[in-house]
């Protein structure tokens, strides 16, 4: 795998600069509770990451950082969006899928089963 990032790009596969919990902001409570990292190289882009990203960034989640990544080495299944420090990865994501990921994961704190990488949650199509 080329985990080459898209010419002129600068992104990264992480949150480094992002405050993510248990990080204190003024008032004693997290800057930001979690990020979302939205692949952006090449296979991800050729197969509509750049939509998935523009959906996520469309709605306000107060204390979520939306961040455009590098590879996330998840090339064949992609659309990717990872979730941390919660570490969810979402696989083959389409702009439909964002609402349902806002509304029960990052808003209700439940991730979409159906969303689910299966390749780092196994433990959950094992059954």
């Amino acid at each position: 795998m080329n985990n080459e990032v898209i010419p002129g790009s600068d992104l990264s596969s992480s949150c480094e600069g992002v405050a993510v919990a248990p990080a204190e902001g003024s008032a004693g409570k997290p800057l930001h509770d979690r990020c979302v990292l939205v692949c952006q190289h090449r296979t991800c882009i050729r197969h509509g990451a750049a939509p998935v990203l523009a959906a996520f960034r469309a709605i306000a989640i107060p204390s979520v950082t939306i961040q455009a990544s590098g590879c996330l080495g998840q090339c064949s299944i992609g659309p990717n969006a990872r979730v941390l420090p919660d570490e969810i990865w979402y696989a083959r994501l389409t702009p439909a899928d964002v609402e349902a990921i806002i509304e029960a994961h990052l808003r209700g704190g439940q991730p979409v089963d159906r969303l689910l990488n299966p390749r780092i949650h196994q433990s959950f199509y094992a059954h």
